[in-house]
């Protein structure tokens, strides 16, 4: 079974080959807590399946969620050693959706302290990556894709996620996905080419 998990805001998106769910919050620090509740909910529902490989988002994002998506992949590999990771960057995630619309813009992700991580895109490659005020991006020179404005009401991100893989986007934009994850104790989970 391969799972993928993606953080968005106040919602906790998952996915399996079978089985795609969101689970919200009323406030985004209650998905620390409750973030490990969801994957066992959404992993009790496959009794008896084998995790070969989860797919996850390395950011950017804000603080909180990585913190909360780097100490599930942690507990992962720890619990399951022969598992497989694949972290990918939210950048090609949200990039999955928005260069169904154009193919130059830019989108942009907001750090919580009132800029955005942002990564221009041409013809389904990643350029640029900067932060920059909402004024600097209204300023840009073509589409502007806001994460946070967005209306995901219809989109699983986690199973966008997974789909990036098995994708031109993947190819086109290899850098931004990391394999091969080891663990050790600091913060982050370490990858090695």
């Amino acid at each position: 079974m391969i799972i993928s998990i993606f953080i968005h805001s106040k919602e906790f998106h998952i996915a399996s080959d079978e089985l795609a769910e969101v689970y919200r919050v009323s406030e985004s620090r209650e998905l620390a807590d409750m973030a490990v509740h969801f994957l066992a909910k959404f992993l009790s529902k496959h009794k008896h399946q084998h995790i070969k490989r989860v797919i996850h988002s390395t950011g950017p994002s804000s603080f909180t969620t990585i913190r909360i998506i780097n100490s599930i992949v942690k507990g992962m590999r720890i619990a399951a050693p022969s598992c497989k990771f694949v972290g990918i960057s939210s950048f090609l995630t949200y990039l999955s959706i928005f260069s169904v619309h154009s193919t130059k813009g830019i989108i942009a992700i907001p750090t919580m302290r009132g800029d955005y991580f942002t990564a221009e895109y041409l013809n389904c490659t990643l350029q640029n990556q900067q932060l920059l005020s909402e004024e600097s991006i209204n300023l840009y020179n073509g589409d502007k894709y806001f994460a946070d404005n967005f209306d995901y009401e219809r989109v699983n991100l986690s199973r966008n996620q997974e789909q990036v893989l098995n994708s031109n986007l993947a190819e086109k934009n290899e850098t931004y996905i990391k394999r091969l994850l080891s663990v050790d104790y600091g913060f982050t989970p370490q990858y090695h080419c």
